[in-house]
């Protein structure tokens, strides 16, 4: 979705650190784009009671602010009409200037993956050598990815590629949100105005990890998850852990109802089985395409090769290529590879004590 926003909207991100006495978010950087004609929110922190005082270029007004018990402060600029570019300066006896600033229309760009695919990265637009290059003829829109992060609580800190803005280039272009950019290209040639995007898109997330903890405790359907939600560890470190774990214990339950599993043996990938029995299928390929729509699952392949008696000793290369979603390769009955998430190439590494001439048979356990 789009949504045309005054920077204020970003009060719950916190603060990170810039190089100088004064912390201050991502958000406010050199090339950084300001709602026009508005009251514009800046915040950061700094020593606990420091007075804090920024300078807009743009008109030369001085505004004062006096940081709380814990450092904090936050005040509001007028923004004249789109224009610039402009400095920002912000001092609380040892300055920083924020240059190159730009005066327009400030979106978010926020969604799934139509939204996260970027212009070069794991989608590749329609002429995408062509667009990057015609990219460099718009330094006036501006870019701030906002890099991923999870949390069951409000974070007070986020990171952005590059630690801030970008000015709009074949380079800055690449992994920016597609639809988001020519959104935001076309804007700028019709109003004719500065445009600052910024991209919090994340594929494949369901929108109750976008909607407030108190809109989801009315809704009763929502209670069991967020109980769940509310005992999830505090630390990023911890809640990684619980997270392997969990999906550790839950592949082991999947294994008790895959039939290619016996006493929590690859059976199925083992050279010697029997799979005369199997169907075919053609890959690279969609399996809903053939025969398994709808299909949500595990699915086994299987593959015989021929391996010539001079490569027995030598370590191998296995490109297996994209799955979707996660895949678990074997090599004669050897697990050699193991991969989450879909469009992600495999490449697996064959040891060369596994490696022997004649038959060799590889098998791959896609979960769908």
């Amino acid at each position: 979705m789009y949504k045309n926003i005054a920077i204020s909207l970003f009060f719950f991100l916190g603060s990170a650190m810039l190089s100088a006495q004064v912390n201050l978010l991502p958000i406010f950087s050199d090339n950084m784009v300001l709602q026009q004609q508005t009251q514009a929110p800046i915040w950061g922190k700094s020593k606990p009671d420091k007075k804090v005082e920024i300078i807009t270029s743009w008109d030369q007004k001085r505004y004062t602010v006096q940081a709380d018990a814990q450092g904090n402060w936050k005040t509001e600029v007028y923004t004249p009409v789109a224009g610039g570019p402009y400095t920002i300066t912000i001092s609380d006896g040892k300055p920083i200037k924020l240059n190159n600033v730009m005066i327009g229309e400030v979106w978010v760009c926020s969604g799934q993956s139509n939204m996260e695919m970027q212009v070069e990265g794991w989608g590749k637009v329609m002429n995408y050598q062509q667009e990057k290059e015609e990219a460099n003829n718009y330094p006036n829109i501006r870019f701030l990815l906002v890099e991923k992060a999870t949390s069951p609580l409000p974070i007070n800190d986020i990171k952005a590629a590059g630690n801030g803005w970008q000015v709009c280039s074949s380079k800055s272009v690449a992994d920016f949100s597609a639809a988001g950019y020519f959104f935001g290209r076309d804007l700028h040639k019709y109003q004719n105005v500065p445009i600052g995007l910024i991209d919090t898109s994340w594929g494949g997330t369901y929108i109750e990890t976008w909607t407030s903890k108190d809109a989801l405790a009315t809704m009763p359907d929502m209670q069991k998850k967020l109980d769940v939600l509310n005992k999830l560890p505090i630390s990023k470190e911890d809640r990684e852990k619980k997270f392997h774990s969990d999906v550790e214990d839950w592949k082991k339950e999947i294994e008790k109802i895959d039939k290619g599993f016996v006493n929590s043996q690859a059976v199925w990938a083992t050279p010697d089985f029997e799979d005369s029995v199997w169907k075919t299928m053609k890959v690279p390929g969609l399996m809903q395409d053939q025969g398994l729509k709808g299909f949500n699952g595990i699915v086994w392949f299987r593959k015989t090769i021929d391996i010539p008696t001079d490569w027995a000793g030598k370590e191998l290369t296995l490109n297996v290529g994209v799955i979707d979603d996660n895949d678990f390769t074997y090599f004669n009955g050897v697990q050699i590879g193991h991969t989450e998430g879909w469009m992600t190439p495999r490449s697996y590494k064959v040891p060369k004590e596994l490696v022997k001439g004649g038959k060799a048979v590889i098998a791959v356990r896609v979960m769908d």
